[in-house]
């Protein structure tokens, strides 16, 4: 039987998948799903589970299920008996925000990139891919025990995989409440995800070049109530983000919205002046 048309998300040890695994499948071992859950898909992604043998496909796939993996299903005969391709994962099935790749064809290739509490270190890690010196920073030692295994992942990758950095990439600890360690006029883009400082926007403004880019995406007073944040001062009013953006002398090019309308996105950039 051949194999279905959704992603694959081999789940099998790292020495079983470097012998051989379906084409373009993405990897991420059981017993690493704990730490690297920001290696995961997308909730809402269709995609197949490769195990040892169909019972532990069917097995890893009702845990993925469980935890809110809706679209996760056992591998069908076709992916769970492919072993065409040998060594490193060509693909990943994580993602950035959907804001950071709407904007993706306005940001540069070159130069360098911020990511204000970076979490997990998907977006740090994805710029770098495209070609940015990039920098994570982030309050959290867990968080960025999270982003340095994230970015080593993507370092172990096959070189011709998309997902690959092809710049430096590194995560350091910053209470972005203060000042950082950049001098103004360091960086091509700053962007920051899920997280909100309304003091923040003045001084993320000073760190960017003229006609450098500010891409950031927060929660929006659209939520649901019973959603994280919960917290009013942690939402954005409507139209507050480009506003914040105005108010920090950034020229404010793009707007979005999450399909859920839970958060609010902006595209800005410094003057060249």
């Amino acid at each position: 039987m051949g194999r279905g048309l959704d992603p694959i998300l081999d789940a099998r040890p790292r020495a079983a998948f470097l012998e051989g695994h379906a084409p373009g499948a993405a990897h991420l071992a059981l017993a690493d799903w704990d730490l690297r859950a920001a290696e995961l898909p997308p909730r809402d992604l269709a995609f197949e589970v490769v195990g040892e043998d169909a019972d532990r496909s069917a097995r890893y796939a009702s845990l993925l299920n469980a935890r809110g993996f809706a679209g996760a299903r056992a591998a069908s005969p076709g992916a769970q008996e492919d072993r065409a391709e040998r060594g490193a994962a060509r693909a990943v099935l994580w993602r950035p925000s959907p804001a950071l790749e709407r904007f993706a064809r306005r940001l540069p290739k070159r130069g360098r990139a911020l990511d204000v509490a970076c979490g997990s270190g998907r977006h740090a890690t994805w710029l770098a891919a495209r070609g940015l010196t990039a920098w994570g920073v982030d309050l959290l030692p867990d968080a960025l025990v999270r982003a340095h295994a994230l970015a080593r992942a993507a370092l172990e990758l096959d070189p011709s995989a998309p997902m690959r950095p092809r710049a430096p990439l590194a995560f350091a600890r910053a209470d972005v409440t203060r000042p950082l360690p950049w001098r103004d006029r360091a960086f091509d883009v700053v962007c920051g995800f899920r997280y909100l400082d309304r003091a923040l926007f003045p001084r993320v403004a000073e760190l960017l070049v003229p006609g450098g880019f500010l891409v950031w995406e927060t929660f929006s007073v659209r939520a649901r109530e019973d959603a994280h944040p919960r917290r009013p001062e942690y939402r954005l009013a409507e139209g507050e983000l480009a506003a914040l953006c105005t108010a920090a002398g950034l020229l404010v090019e793009a707007e979005g919205r999450s399909a859920d309308g839970a958060l609010d996105s902006v595209l800005a950039r410094r003057a060249t002046g």
